[in-house]
């Protein structure tokens, strides 16, 4: 006699770990703000020994209309000018859920906005598009108008269906994605040295990230949540986040160091194009009708492009702002 299936017990409820998105804008810059003048308080009572390098902002809603999250934004920008330097740099992240969660409309923002500075998270963006954002218009877009505010790199590979993968060899299509993504933050380390021409700070970091966790009503971290997932959802056997986010700052170093290779020698070649040619000998330059000289070109500061620097956090989670 076959016994009757057992049913199986219902899942603990989640929920995000993300603040609201509920709210009218004002109630959302009350709180960013008494966050950020808080996070400037600490940071100065720490001194030299504050581990606050950066404060990554979640910003906003999506249900918000574009003029809405412009002004908030704009606001924003104007509370942290106000804290002044005791507050660390303040980036916004792209993030599913915010003001900045299409690409789109982000470009748009930083048109009315163009004082603010970007968290940049492709994932988010890849998902929500449901493509990778790699037609040609599309890369006029990231190229000419994100990549040049972004400050901050959050180093997660995603695909069209899923916002975090667990191995970059996992399949041929994680395999792609990755590629796609070394492309973008390498063009963020580009236009961050290109800014070092006319800014004292180049300096662009990033974190490797897997997460958020998931909670469950209680507010607690669920068992598990962790756990790196492959592309149908199902947790990674033996490979746990501190491998996974452990592997991944290892590959985004080494693509680091070959970009900064290739930047270094692209800027000599460039030098040495610019550098005054030598002198000619006397009877090439009579002959030439020149005056024994070169017509020298000054050697522009491009070539003597300022510092790249690429900082490195692992971190279970961050707390995000706002």
């Amino acid at each position: 006699m076959r016994r009757p299936a057992r049913a199986l017990p219902p899942p603990p409820p989640r929920r995000s770990p993300l603040p609201a998105f509920s709210g009218p804008p004002s109630a959302h810059l009350d709180r960013l703000t008494r966050e950020l003048e808080a996070i400037a308080e600490a940071s100065v009572a720490a001194g030299p020994l504050s581990p606050v390098l950066r404060v990554n902002a979640h910003s906003g809603s999506d249900a918000w209309s574009e003029d809405e999250a412009a002004a908030f934004l704009a606001s924003a920008v104007e509370a942290a000018s106000r804290i002044g330097e005791a507050l660390p740099p303040v980036s916004h992240e792209t993030h599913r859920g915010r003001a900045l969660c299409c690409p789109f409309a982000t470009a748009r923002l930083l048109r009315r906005v163009p004082q603010l500075r970007l968290t940049s998270d492709l994932s988010h963006w890849v998902v929500k598009t449901e493509r990778m954002l790699d037609t040609a218009p599309e890369q006029e877009l990231l190229l000419g108008r994100v990549a040049p505010a972004v400050d901050h790199l959050h180093a997660r590979v995603g695909t069209p269906q899923a916002p975090q993968v667990a191995s970059l060899a996992e399949s041929a299509t994680t395999a792609r994605a990755a590629e796609r993504f070394y492309g973008w933050w390498e063009a963020c380390w580009a236009a961050a040295e290109a800014r070092s021409l006319s800014s004292r700070d180049s300096t662009l970091t990033a974190t490797v990230e897997y997460g958020p966790a998931e909670l469950g009503e209680d507010g607690q971290v669920l068992a598990g949540s962790y756990s790196p997932l492959d592309l149908h959802g199902r947790h990674v056997s033996g490979v746990g986040l501190d491998d996974t986010l452990a592997a991944a700052a290892a590959a985004l170093r080494s693509r680091f160091e070959r970009w900064a290779r290739a930047s270094a020698a692209q800027r000599r070649a460039v030098a040495a194009n610019l550098s005054p040619r030598p002198p000619l000998p006397p009877q090439v330059a009579r002959e030439r009708g020149e005056q024994g000289g070169g017509a020298g070109v000054t050697r522009s500061s491009g070539a003597r492009c300022g510092m790249h620097t690429c900082s490195f956090a692992r971190a279970r989670a961050q707390t995000p702002v706002a």
